[in-house]
């Protein structure tokens, strides 16, 4: 069995975020002080391609990629992606401090035996040291990540077919994480912030203190019940309904009619999420929130959520590491307006200084 799905990596990489509704892409070349944008690609998906997690239409990921690679003027390309959803397990578990790899491998193979639902030979497994337990005084805490093999094999496949070579696996939730580490500069990551990055399918709670990520979660909600809605007031078909919202070109007076409705279930989803989140971590109180994904995006969102939570909240900006070519002044403007649907590609792409999972 091969005990990780995680390989070394190279330099630059393309982060690609698979969506159900859309495909997101931005390649990211380090520089000393950070990264240098040097595309950045976003296309919807034609159709229905996923029934839940699970990719049904490969026609359809494999056009919108070929798009993708158009967009950003590639032939070729090392990548990394990102899987999510109840097929991907993580938890931390701890071993005894400094023991040698084949020892540790063994012992996770034994814990992992008795924490996956699935037979092992059926998924890929990843381990990552997150140093001394705090917990368990001698012990060191070991975050181990299980996939169920098909969910990735399927979209390495597709990226292979299109010379997209998927060099990293990560989850949605440690991309995140190396989102806003990159996104937002030290100094600004003190106070106690929740990032919420709500796409279609799931909403991912991350909390940074400092540097560290204190807690990580997803949640079964998303813009999908926003299509649904948008669907059934005015008649649209699904693919119809995403191009008309991504494009903005409702009917007017659509805000009114239908985004209340979404607005109102969006607020108690991050509230139950943000009451589990306190349970947990009862010992750090929300400084501020920042929202990304496709729900940024959406008109006065921050405003309606900074009051309805009493917390400020905030659209994603860039504050960081990341740069444009002086001399593509569009491509500054794209990325920009780009940045909330970007957030997890950003991730991906900045794996390609991280240091490599043990």
């Amino acid at each position: 069995m091969k005990f990780t799905v995680f390989n070394k990596k190279t330099k630059p990489l393309l982060g690609i975020d698979i969506g159900s509704t859309s495909i997101k892409a931005i390649y990211l070349q380090p520089q000393a002080d950070g990264f240098l944008i040097l595309g950045c690609a976003h296309e919807n998906i034609i159709g229905n391609a996923f029934v839940e997690r699970d990719i049904k239409d490969f026609d359809a990921i494999s056009h919108t990629l070929k798009k993708i690679k158009h967009q950003l003027q590639l032939q070729h390309a090392n990548s990394v992606i990102a899987v999510a959803g109840p097929s991907i397990i993580s938890k931390v578990v701890q071993m005894e401090e400094n023991l040698a790899d084949h020892w540790l491998e063994e012992q996770l193979l034994i814990e992992a035996d008795s924490l996956i639902p699935y037979p092992l030979e059926e998924v890929y497994l990843d381990f990552e040291s997150l140093g001394a337990s705090t917990t368990h005084s001698g012990k060191e805490d070991i975050l181990l990540t299980a996939a169920h093999r098909n969910v990735v094999d399927t979209r390495n496949t597709l990226l292979r077919e299109e010379k997209l070579n998927p060099v990293v696996v990560d989850t949605e939730l440690n991309a995140l994480a190396n989102a806003y580490q990159l996104i937002y500069p030290a100094q600004d990551r003190q106070k106690t912030t929740v990032f919420l990055h709500i796409g279609t399918q799931l909403l991912h709670v991350l909390v940074l203190e400092n540097e560290t990520v204190v807690y990580a979660k997803d949640h079964n909600f998303g813009t999908e019940a926003l299509l649904q809605d948008i669907m059934l007031a005015y008649q649209l078909e699904r693919q119809e309904a995403v191009q008309k919202l991504t494009e903005k070109t409702l009917p007017d007076g659509w805000e009114e009619r239908v985004l209340p409705i979404f607005y109102s279930q969006l607020q108690q989803n991050i509230s139950r999420a943000l009451q589990l989140m306190q349970h947990t971590v009862s010992d750090h109180t929300t400084q501020q929130i920042v929202l990304s994904g496709a729900v940024a995006m959406l008109p006065n969102i921050c405003t309606f959520l900074s009051t309805e939570l009493g917390v400020p909240c905030a659209q994603v900006v860039f504050q960081g590491t990341l740069h444009w070519p002086a001399n593509k002044p569009e491509l500054a403007k794209r990325c920009e307006h780009l940045l909330p649907l970007m957030t997890l590609a950003i991730g991906l792409s900045g794996r390609s200084t991280n240091p490599c999972h043990r």
